[in-house]
């Protein structure tokens, strides 16, 4: 991660805070945790929310995990609620051939290749004021999957 100014923090599911191998890696580098069974993640919201009001970078998966088929699954709207709450752009981040070096059941494929493509920061400046409700949270999650998608080459059915 040096080639970042500051510290990159990440959504991380409960199940790495309970690994021994994994735990002292996400405490360590202060993730943030994330209970996949909780009905409310507000908890979660606010604290993403602080970390980006910081001014720290905050890398997440719309998808919340990674993808069993190699497809674009159903995604979730923190991303949007966290923008708005924070009042920060979203810098989509398009993954192609992550599937093809870790699939889900096998082993690492080393001899494959992972290109990562970077699109422009979308602002949803224009929304910070409007009322949140689930609909525009979908609108703004959706607007963002589309420019993953494109990036990642993949198709994405907006939900």
């Amino acid at each position: 991660m040096s080639v970042l100014p500051h510290r990159l923090y990440f959504l991380a599911a409960e199940k790495f805070f309970k690994s021994k191998f994994w735990r002292p890696i996400v405490e360590y580098t202060g993730q943030i945790r994330v209970d996949r069974d909780a009905e409310d993640k507000s908890q979660v919201i606010t604290q993403a929310t602080e970390v980006l009001k910081s001014g720290q970078i905050l890398a997440l998966f719309p998808q919340g995990t990674r993808s069993r088929t190699g497809e674009i699954e159903k995604t979730f709207t923190g991303v949007a609620r966290i923008a708005l709450l924070a009042r920060v752009p979203v810098v989509p981040v398009g993954i192609k051939g992550a599937f093809e070096v870790f699939p889900p059941e096998g082993k690492l494929k080393w001899k494959k290749d992972i290109e990562i493509n970077i699109g422009p920061p979308m602002d949803f400046n224009k929304y910070y004021d409007f009322e949140k409700n689930p609909q525009l949270y979908r609108a703004i999650t959706n607007q963002v999957m589309v420019e993953i998608s494109r990036l990642a080459e993949k198709e994405y059915k907006e939900e």
